[in-house]
């Protein structure tokens, strides 16, 4: 796992009500999805709500042809991602 992910993971395990991601990157590959998986079952095994802000197409791209679109939470602004966080259990 790669800094960022360790740094998410170190949130996580403080147990915050939620934990926002926002990708800001030129290129999401294998590793960056699978570290975005990691991170999302942490979260959910800790009960810490955990959404993903995704702008870039570099980054819409891989979670949409992976379809974990559909399994990460995934919100186009941080607005929508704070308000999604506060309605995870």
């Amino acid at each position: 796992m790669d800094a960022v992910g360790t740094r998410l993971y170190e949130h996580i395990a403080a147990r915050p009500a939620g934990v926002v991601a926002v990708l800001a990157v030129s290129f999401l590959g294998s590793a960056g999805l699978s570290m975005l998986l990691e991170v999302y079952g942490k979260a959910q095994h800790n009960g810490v709500g955990f959404v993903i802000v995704v702008t870039e197409a570099a980054a819409q791209r891989p979670l949409q042809a992976t379809g974990l679109n559909h399994v990460l939470s995934v919100a186009s602004t941080v607005e929508d991602a704070l308000a999604a966080v506060r309605q995870q259990p």
